[in-house]
């Protein structure tokens, strides 16, 4: 479930970059590597925008989020096709009259609804994002705005279903997931599924990378008999690809017991009576994540279920969910920094800018040198650094820097050919070709999963950039370079095709 991000006008202009997607899409897949915040390649020379790229991201949070949300965040890239609720025909989304409804799955990315606007439009049903599971520590986040719509979108008379955004690496704690879930929405009508989702586990970087198709699924099951024991209707959401032959969940396992949530996106755009290629088992298939539904702003995940619902569930819990109000500004942004207090130098040299933000060369103040030394306030776990220098608080990219400075007596200059290239000892073959992802990959600012890595951008399928070389055995392993956003950047070349 990928979902539009609220930004700052900095972060904007960094993502501004949208190719858009042509190929069409089998079936919506994790992702090859967990996206991250955006940062820039170390290639960067006095002055120019090749060293310190990244967007400023301040997420719609609370403190229950906790700024470590490791749902997929939709920045440009969509791969469904634009579908508008206007063109669904409202007028026929009677569930006694075509068996199915027509409904969309929100979490706090989409900000504040207008849920009777949602309504009018003719989507009868609401899939709300409880909660998650962060990919770092493993702690249990509640959205931030889950219970304001699952209280606004009852209001306006549309049924709620939630869905959990799970990083178990266990039994246990898939059904402390479960208990959590199932313990918060007791006092709400739900009367849609609850839904256990599980995304970028092939991530060399998330908590659940290594764990086996048999392991993943027993959590699934896990989640879900807990789920149904406490009254609930349980589903389980994935993508096509991964549902398909059984390639990343044991799907008779699951198809056996529980209702199935497929995404699968066509190449054309959803109209009445339209199925989906998935040809398993399945109750609810997610047709686009490019929705236009009037009371959001931006897209929309759109789903049409092959079953309805005459009345609403009762709650739980008697007594009803306690009335709250949506977040604010004040309430809701998430400071990503973490003082400290200590000197600090360029490992070469890197721009001083006076915002996180590599879009416009005009914020760049200084270019600090190795040796030059600087104190840092703060550092951020968007990739940046807070600076003082000349009296200001400037920001720089904190893998460029580093508390000690190499002697200059031993400091080597670079060459023409030998420019803070991360590929110097590999076996490099330069190129100039197209590429796109075989389905998703990262581009990020090193050739390596870990580290100072840091991922810039989430590439799709149909999304082309430039490669400029290849290191290690050929195509299938190592790395590739490739271009983007005007940025050097790397991808796992097994993960690209032309």
């Amino acid at each position: 479930m990928r979902k539009k991000i609220f930004i700052s006008a900095a972060g904007l202009l960094a993502l501004i970059v949208i190719i858009t997607a042509i190929v069409l899409a089998s079936g919506k897949t994790d992702k090859n590597d967990t996206a991250g915040t955006t940062l820039a390649n170390n290639e960067e020379t006095s002055g120019t925008e090749s060293g310190d790229s990244t967007s400023s991201q301040e997420e719609s949070t609370d403190t229950l989020d906790g700024g470590e949300d490791p749902q997929p965040v939709a920045a440009g890239g969509n791969v469904g096709v634009e579908v508008s609720a206007a063109n669904l025909g409202a007028s026929n989304n009677d569930y006694s009259v075509s068996g199915i409804t027509y409904g969309i799955d929100v979490s706090k990315w989409q900000g504040k609804i207008d849920w009777t606007a949602v309504k009018k439009a003719g989507i009868e049903f609401a899939m709300i994002r409880i909660g998650y599971r962060t990919d770092g520590n493993g702690t249990i986040c509640e959205d931030a705005y889950a219970k304001y719509n699952l209280q606004q979108a009852a209001k306006a008379g549309i049924k709620t279903g939630v869905y959990f955004f799970s990083t178990a690496v266990s039994t246990e704690e898939a059904v402390e997931e479960a208990a959590w879930v199932t313990d918060l929405i007791g006092t709400y009508k739900i009367t849609y599924p609850v839904v256990y989702n599980c995304e970028d586990f092939t991530a060399s970087d998330s908590r659940m990378h290594g764990m086996t198709n048999a392991e993943r699924t027993d959590n699934a099951l896990a989640f879900l008999e807990y789920v149904k024991n406490k009254g609930y209707i349980p589903m389980f959401y994935a993508g096509g690809s991964e549902l398909t032959g059984s390639a990343s969940w044991d799907t008779q396992r699951i198809a056996s017991g529980y209702k199935i949530w497929v995404a699968q996106y066509p190449g054309t755009a959803y109209s009445s009576g339209m199925t989906s290629s998935y040809s398993g088992d399945h109750a609810m298939w997610q047709y686009t994540n490019k929705g236009i539904v009037n009371g959001i702003s931006g897209y929309v995940d759109m789903n049409v279920a092959y079953f309805g619902f005459s009345s609403d569930a009762e709650a739980k819990i008697a007594g009803g969910a306690s009335e709250v109000t949506a977040p604010t500004a004040q309430t809701t942004v998430y400071d990503p920094y973490t003082a400290v207090n200590e000197q600090v130098t360029a490992k070469s040299e890197t721009n001083l800018r006076t915002s996180p933000n590599s879009a416009d060369s005009g914020t760049v103040v200084y270019t600090l040198k190795n040796g030059e030394f600087i104190q840092r306030v703060a550092i951020g776990t968007n990739g940046w650094s807070k600076v003082i220098y000349g009296g200001q608080t400037l920001y720089a990219v904190s893998s460029l820097l580093t508390t000690s400075a190499e002697p200059a007596a031993t400091q080597q200059t670079p060459t023409e050919t030998q420019v803070l290239d991360p590929f110097t000892g590999y076996n490099v073959t330069e190129v100039n070709e197209q590429v796109t992802a075989k389905e998703e990959v990262n581009l990020r600012t090193l050739p390596e999963a870990g580290g100072n890595s840091v991922v810039v951008y989430t590439l799709k399928n149909g999304e082309f950039v430039t490669r400029t070389a290849y290191a290690g055995d050929g195509l299938t392993t190592g790395w590739s370079r490739v271009t983007y956003g005007g940025q050097t950047l790397y991808a796992l070349s097994s993960y690209l095709t032309k």
